[in-house]
């Protein structure tokens, strides 16, 4: 068992509270399952062109489990989690990202948009989003731990498959008529 620290907040304290294994799971649920879930239901299929949404949300749940892990280790610093004020920018900011990325799809499509897509725009981009960057600052921490290159590499392989569905043009794929 390891010991509760009232010092963290954020999602560094909701990180901080559950395994590893529980973080990559439950990202890959409320990422990908949800998201090829609303496909199913709403479009009678599944597709996701997006690399950066798969495998790129494991990608980016693998990251986040690697900080819980090291969040439950001792001897790590407090003055690494950032103030409520940079949690609550940070956050506002994702959530306004989020919507930013759904009007500029909405406004695309015509005024239409999938539910997946609203649901990814709307929830996954800012929770993801909000999650990588308030726990940034762990990473130099982390650096000279196996998990802080894992989360690198993880960080790293997402943004080469963002970078790549831009190239390809993938992002502006993931609709039903493609």
């Amino acid at each position: 068992m390891f010991a509760s620290r009232e010092d963290l907040i954020g999602i560094s304290r909701i990180l901080h509270l559950k395994s590893p294994g529980v973080v990559f799971i439950t990202g890959v649920v409320l990422s990908n399952g949800m998201v090829s879930t609303l496909r199913i239901l709403t479009e009678g299929r599944f597709y996701d062109y997006s690399l950066a949404s798969l495998p790129g949300d494991a990608l980016i749940s693998l990251e986040l489990a690697c900080v819980a892990g090291y969040l439950r280790s001792p001897g790590i610093r407090s003055d690494l989690h950032g103030s409520r004020t940079w949690h609550a920018v940070t956050l506002g900011t994702w959530l306004a990202m989020g919507g930013v990325l759904h009007v500029i799809a909405v406004q695309k499509r015509g005024g239409m948009e999938t539910a997946a897509n609203t649901y990814h725009n709307l929830a996954v981009v800012p929770l993801f989003g909000y999650a990588v960057l308030s726990t940034a600052p762990l990473l130099w921490a982390m650096k000279s731990r196996r998990a802080g290159g894992w989360a690198v590499a993880c960080l790293v392989g997402w943004v080469t498959l963002l970078v790549i569905d831009i190239q390809l043009g993938n992002l502006s794929r993931n609709t039903p008529e493609s």
